[in-house]
């Protein structure tokens, strides 16, 4: 198999396995203007892409899409894919919970396009979901940043954030999970978005129980927008909170919370630890979710429902 990385500038289309196969892994990233973060999706798909079974590899023409801000859309691709000659498609979804972009926006993305082409299947695979590998792997990032986590220390755990309830709780749990991990006594879990407790709330919450250091753990795939405004709320919150509480040191603007571990910025009571991708792990439960995707794919092989194309889920 031979991968090629992504896209040219301009969106036109750049498989990533050039293979002849009638059939294709499409991942689907949320999209970003970032180009750091487009290049950990697209890192992350490529190592994702090398832990593939050899049969995958051989029989999978594999391409990326964006649900936003980045070309090409989840319709663009399936387009060029159907050009190809490609009708079968496992869609895999770059997202950590099953929040409205799996149950909402990706359908919207897809279910018209099959309406179109009654000669195309696109099975929708799952999201990363609430794996214990991720949990290490949230931790590692943690102790890797700040080393040992002292009694007197506090952990904050940030996610994106979501509208949806089962997501939200979701991420409540992976939170707790690196919390027990992590052995942190003093916690709380904050978002930047949607449902649940905010980043400020979580640190005045924290603030309350004296901390003698802060350790932060950006819950996010890659860099972005939102990953960089955390330092930003972070210093407002702080800021706050700071003549109640007594603890000393600024806060210091960081240009991304994506990176790899050593990439951790400390000032003053904080350490920011980097976000998740890409990382080996991440790649291993990505190569995982293309698998069961690809399973979904070939587990009910044959021609579509007369008169329509076919969306399923697994």
């Amino acid at each position: 198999m031979k991968v090629r990385p992504g896209r040219d500038r301009a969106g036109s289309p750049a498989l990533l396995n050039a293979g002849a196969g009638s059939r294709a892994l499409l991942f689907v990233g949320h999209g970003t203007r970032s180009e750091a973060g487009t290049e950990m999706f697209l890192r992350t798909v490529r190592e994702a892409v090398a832990k593939l079974p050899a049969a995958v590899a051989r029989a999978a023409v594999v391409e990326t899409a964006y649900l936003e801000l980045r070309e090409p859309s989840v319709s663009t691709a399936l387009a060029a894919l159907h050009a190809q000659g490609i009708r079968r498609v496992a869609l895999v979804p770059v997202l950590l919970f099953s929040a409205g972009h799996w149950k909402i926006d990706l359908p919207a993305h897809v279910e018209p396009f099959v309406r179109a082409h009654p000669d195309i299947e696109v099975c929708l695979g799952p999201v990363l979901g609430e794996d214990e590998r991720l949990v290490a792997l949230a931790a590692g990032r943690c102790l890797q940043a700040a080393g040992r986590m002292e009694p007197a220390d506090a952990l904050l755990v940030v996610g994106r954030g979501s509208g949806d309830a089962a997501a939200h709780a979701s991420f409540l749990r992976m939170a707790e999970a690196i919390r027990r991990t992590c052995g942190a006594q003093r916690f709380a879990a904050g978002v930047l978005a949607g449902k649940g407790t905010s980043v400020e709330t979580a640190v005045i919450q924290l603030a309350e129980q004296r901390p003698a250091r802060w350790v932060v753990v950006p819950y996010l795939l890659f860099d972005g927008h939102v990953a960089r405004t955390l330092p930003d709320r972070l210093r407002a919150a702080w800021e706050a909170v700071r003549p109640a509480v007594g603890n000393g040191g600024g806060w210091a603007a960081q240009p991304g919370a994506g990176g790899r571990a050593d990439q951790a910025v400390t000032d003053g009571p904080w350490v920011v630890a980097p976000s998740l991708g890409p990382d080996p792990v991440l790649a291993g439960v990505l190569a995982d979710r293309a698998r069961e995707a690809w399973a979904c794919l070939t587990a009910e092989a044959g021609t579509p429902p007369s008169g329509r194309g076919a969306l399923r889920s697994w």
